[in-house]
């Protein structure tokens, strides 16, 4: 798992929030430090989160989704930009409590720049 280029976690969200794990590529895809950032802050996520995407965030983590769909999201790197993400979540439950959530995340910024180009060129 250390070696994959997409993001992998598991984030407890009770008894406690925290991250029981999330993997190094973290530091690649969002700038060196945001790992330790991570396990030092659990509530980093809610920092790194795009204002518009912060509701889909707490719902995802606290409330529920729909988790058979991706989630698209972005996340602020080290430099202050934001980059587009499609997530695969999937909910754990005890006692029929959500209690933590693990996925993948992986980067569709250039996908996303690309389609709003074409986009842009169609209509102009």
């Amino acid at each position: 798992m250390e070696s994959s280029k997409d993001i992998i976690y598991c984030y407890e969200s009770s008894p406690s929030s925290k991250f029981r794990y999330l993997s190094s590529s973290i530091n690649t895809l969002l700038g060196q430090g945001v790992l330790e950032e991570a396990y030092n802050g659990p509530f980093s996520p809610f920092e790194r989160i795009h204002p518009d995407d912060f509701e889909i965030l707490n719902e995802k983590i606290y409330v529920g989704i729909d988790y058979t769909k991706p989630v698209i999201q972005r996340w602020r790197n080290i430099e202050g930009n934001y980059l587009w993400f499609e997530e695969y979540a999937t909910p754990i439950y005890e006692k029929e409590q959500l209690v933590a959530v693990q996925g993948i995340i992986r980067n569709i910024d250039e996908r996303v720049r690309f389609i709003q180009d074409i986009e842009y060129q169609m209509s102009h």
